[in-house]
């Protein structure tokens, strides 16, 4: 599906359809992210969003007006419709994130084990990383990375085929559904090889205060950080990211790639500080650090752990 003026007007005829499906789905919520989209009197999302949609699940209840399964196919019905895309600079990547409790957990995997199947028998070329959360309860994330909004007009799979594969095979077993995009902020990054397989990664999350003055002030602190690490000869690889489409505040995180827990026991206090200080002085250090206290709230800091076992990775 084409971005412009093609894509607002599908969405302008797909307005009714859209408000009746809302309304039909309850509690699952649509945010429709597009600066022009004539969808916007209906959601809440920023003037200044790329092009997303986020579609939440809670859990369901006993008193549930459909089960996972078929609040999915629903999703996969309408996903082809309301994923118009844009050209914009920057690495994009989408994630879904899914839930489910501890007594499906089997059953969920053998769900997300025959859906990668699936993909392989699409001869799909796009890698999907399958990463569980060591946190809380059972999380996974599909995550396909290194796109530009263009891929997502000509995807690889057919969208509604995909969701509604993972729908039959695993819906009676997720509790929640999340489908979140983000943008690399590359300039301010020193990522991984394309092609390299991260077996674990931190993600440290935060709300951030997107204003044109925040932004540039977080921008020069983030480049300060990595020009300290490369001229230091740091080998740490991590990406800065902005997640695009939420209709809560804006929200960004770096992705910190680890090879193991034992990392984190090599650290010591203030090792950012320190770095700092030794490439700029103790004074510029301190600034760089009340920026980012400033204009960052931090949310999370979390484990995602890849299992290859359920990660689809035609050609690694």
């Amino acid at each position: 599906m084409s971005g412009g003026s093609s894509s607002i007007g599908v969405l302008a005829g797909m307005e009714s359809l859209m408000k009746t499906f809302f309304n039909f789905l309850g509690r699952v919520q649509f945010v429709v992210a597009h600066p022009k989209s004539p969808l916007l009197p209906y959601f809440t999302c920023p003037e200044d969003s790329g092009i997303t949609v986020l579609c939440r699940y809670p859990p369901p209840t006993e008193d549930s007006a459909m089960n996972i399964q078929t609040r999915l196919a629903l999703v996969c019905a309408l996903f082809g419709f309301v994923l118009p895309v844009q050209a914009q600079e920057g690495d994009v990547a989408m994630g879904y994130f899914v839930t489910t409790d501890l007594a499906n957990v089997m059953q969920l995997e053998e769900g997300i084990r025959d859906h990668v199947g699936w993909h392989a028998e699409q001869n799909d070329p796009w890698p999907g990383f399958i990463y569980q959360a060591m946190h809380g309860g059972p999380e996974y994330v599909w995550v396909s990375s290194n796109h530009t909004w263009t891929d997502f007009d000509t995807p690889t799979v057919d969208p509604q085929a995909d969701m509604a594969d993972f729908a039959e095979r695993a819906g009676d077993h997720v509790t929640s559904l999340d489908v979140r995009t983000w943008v690399m902020w590359r300039d301010l990054s020193i990522p991984p090889a394309p092609d390299a397989v991260v077996p674990m990664w931190q993600v440290i999350e935060w709300d951030f205060k997107n204003t044109s003055e925040g932004t540039e002030a977080l921008r020069a602190a983030f480049g300060k950080v990595k020009a300290a690490f490369e001229q230091q000869g740091e080998s740490l690889r991590y990406t800065v990211n902005e997640v695009v489409g939420l209709d809560a505040a804006p929200q960004m995180f770096v992705a910190i790639a680890r090879e193991s827990m034992g990392e984190m026991d090599q650290g010591e206090p203030n090792a950012l500080e320190r770095m700092l200080a030794g490439a700029y002085g103790h004074a510029d250090a301190v600034h760089i650090m009340r920026t980012f206290e400033k204009y960052l709230t931090p949310t999370a800091n979390r484990f995602w752990v890849l299992r290859q076992d359920l990660s689809h990775m035609p050609g690694m």
